[in-house]
């Protein structure tokens, strides 16, 4: 199957580089325990109380927000400086650069799980875009290190 996925992306290297790419994936994604939001773009969960909630939490324990949008964009929806943010389902993770208890110094925290396969991913991101540029209401994400592929018809 993976043979197949890398043939049908025209990802170079075919299902070999397609086998490394999943299994470092697995191997530093971390157990999913709770989706909070799966529209953060929504009032409820960018309201005043909300994040006031995230903030006092994030004062006493590490507190991380996981998401398979691009970290920017997750840190964008929320805009708190004092907790960690993994975009890419937890392949591009940013800690807080504020001086807390559960750090050292004013040094932000920093992990790129997969940074060797960006030249890859943005291979099948163009050949995703190639793909499915003929067809109506098809869009791809880059997320960095995750690529998601939405269909949203045209009415």
């Amino acid at each position: 199957m993976l043979e197949r996925l890398g043939a049908l992306v025209g990802c170079t290297g075919g299902g070999s580089r397609v086998r490394a790419w999943v299994a470092a994936i697995r191997a530093s994604s971390p157990t999913r325990i709770n989706s909070m939001a799966t529209v953060p773009e929504t009032d409820e969960h960018n309201s005043g109380i909300m994040r006031e909630a995230q903030r006092d939490v994030a004062t006493y324990f590490p507190t991380a927000i996981v998401s398979g949008r691009s970290r920017d964009k997750v840190y964008n929806f929320v805009r708190l400086d004092e907790i960690y943010y993994a975009g890419s389902h937890g392949m591009d993770i940013k800690g807080p650069s504020k001086r807390r208890k559960y750090n050292r110094g004013n040094q932000a925290v920093f992990f790129l799980a997969a940074s060797e396969f960006l030249p890859m991913i943005d291979e099948v991101y163009e050949a995703l875009l190639n793909k499915t540029s003929s067809i109506p209401g098809e869009k791809v994400e880059n997320n960095k290190f995750c690529l998601s592929v939405l269909s949203r018809p045209k009415c």
